[in-house]
C-alpha cells in the first residue's frame, strides 16, 4: 500500500460531538422478531446487547446536525467560522443531486462554505477525517466540520440475521489550521476496491434501479455474507494499525489507545491477538450502539474524549475497515499535553 511517511503539518482537533436516536432496539426485540435464536446468542456472536433506531421520517442530516452543532460549540466557533461541510456515509438523504452537506450547513447556518458529501460505508469517518485534513493542510480551509452519520436500520430486514449488527447514529469533528486539543499526525486511507459483492445493496443505483421485481426479491435490502466480512474485517484492522503506526514512528506498545471501527467484538478481539495489544487499549461502544457502520469510529471516539477517558499527552490511532472492497485506514492523533494547550 502507499503510505504517507512525512507528518500532517498544522492541522488539529478543535471540536466533537456526537449522538445517538433515542429508540433503543435490544436483542430481545430482535429474537421476537425472528432475527435469532436468542438474546445471548446475539451477544455471544457479535457484542451486542443492544443499538439505536432512528424515528420514522428521520434522515441521515437528522444523525448529522445535532453533534455537527456541538462540535462547533465545543471548538468555541460559530457557523459563520466553518468553510468546509464534508459529510460522509450511505444513507444521503437523497438519492442524487442534492447534497446532505448543504443541508447540514443550511441548518446550522454556515453560509459560505465548501460542501462535500462522501458516500463511503464503514470507514466512512476515516475517509471524512482523511480528506477534510488534506484540505486543512492544503490551505483550501481554516476550519472544516467533517461529519458522519447512517440510519442503517432502513435498510433491513428485522427478521434477518443480518439485523443483529446495525444501528444508527452521527458524529462531527471540526479540524482546524489554529491550535486545538489534539494533532493530526498522520492519515492513511487505501484499499484494493475487490470483494464488493460481499456486502451491498444491490438495487438503487444507476446499474440496477428498483422495480416491483427486485421489491419483491428484497434487492433494496442489505445483502451480507457474514463470514466473508468477518475473514476480511480482521485481516484488514491488523494491517492497517502497524502501517499508521510505524508511519508516525511508533511501535504498537506506545500507543495509548485505538478506536476501532466497532463492526463485531469478534472482529476486534482477533485483531488485537494478532497485533499482540491488550484489548484493555480499545475504545469500545458496540455493546450499547451496535454497529453504526460509517460513524462508528468518530462516535466511538467523541464519547471518549467527551468522558475525559482520553488524556493530555497520550497517542490514539483511529482506524477503520471496509471488508467489501479491502479499504482501510486511520489517523494518530496526538493529544496536546495541558503545559502546551491553548
Amino acid at each position: 500500500m502507499n503510505v504517507p511517511t512525512s507528518p500532517v503539518n498544522r492541522v488539529c482537533l478543535k471540536g466533537v460531538g456526537w449522538h445517538l436516536p433515542a429508540s433503543t432496539l435490544t436483542n430481545e426485540q430482535l429474537v421476537r422478531r425472528g432475527a435469532a435464536p436468542s438474546a445471548d446468542w446475539i451477544f455471544e456472536k457479535t457484542g451486542i446487547r443492544e443499538r439505536r433506531i432512528a424515528e420514522p421520517g428521520q434522515a441521515m442530516s437528522d444523525m448529522v446536525i445535532p453533534p455537527a452543532a456541538a462540535a462547533i460549540q465545543d471548538a468555541g466557533l460559530g457557523p459563520t467560522d466553518i468553510d468546509a461541510v464534508l459529510v460522509a456515509g450511505d444513507a444521503h438523504d437523497s438519492g442524487g443531486v442534492r447534497l446532505t452537506s448543504a443541508i447540514v450547513a443550511d441548518a446550522i447556518g454556515i453560509s459560505a462554505a465548501q460542501c462535500i458529501d462522501l458516500r463511503v460505508g464503514c470507514p466512512a469517518s476515516i475517509c471524512g477525517l482523511h480528506v477534510g485534513t488534506a484540505l486543512v493542510a492544503a490551505g483550501q480551509a481554516t476550519h472544516a466540520l467533517v461529519c458522519s452519520g447512517e440510519i442503517n436500520t432502513r435498510s433491513l430486514d428485522f427478521s434477518s440475521k443480518k439485523a443483529i449488527f446495525f444501528g444508527d447514529g452521527g458524529a462531527a469533528v471540526v479540524l482546524s489550521r489554529k491550535p486545538g486539543f489534539a494533532a493530526v499526525e498522520q492519515t492513511f486511507y487505501a484499499g484494493t476496491g475487490r470483494n464488493s459483492e460481499i456486502l451491498e445493496i444491490p438495487a438503487g443505483g444507476s446499474r440496477e434501479t428498483i422495480t416491483e421485481a427486485s421489491l419483491k426479491e428484497g434487492r433494496h435490502l442489505l445483502h451480507m455474507d457474514g463470514g466473508a466480512v468477518l475473514r476480511y474485517g480482521t485481516s484488514k484492522l491488523s494491517e492497517v494499525v502497524p502501517i499508521l503506526a510505524e508511519a508516525a514512528g511508533l511501535s504498537l506498545p506506545q500507543l495509548d489507545w485505538l478506536v476501532p471501527h466497532q463492526a463485531n467484538l469478534r472482529i476486534i478481539q482477533a485483531a488485537a491477538a494478532n497485533l499482540g495489544i491488550p484489548l484493555s487499549k480499545f475504545i469500545l461502544n458496540i455493546e450499547r450502539v451496535g454497529n453504526t457502520a460509517g460513524p462508528s469510529c468518530l462516535i466511538a471516539l467523541a464519547q471518549a474524549i467527551c468522558a475525559g477517558r482520553i488524556l493530555p499527552g497520550q497517542t490514539v490511532i483511529n482506524c477503520g475497515i471496509w471488508g467489501r472492497t479491502g479499504l482501510g485506514g486511520g489517523q494518530v492523533l496526538r493529544f496536546v499535553p495541558n503545559e502546551s494547550q491553548p
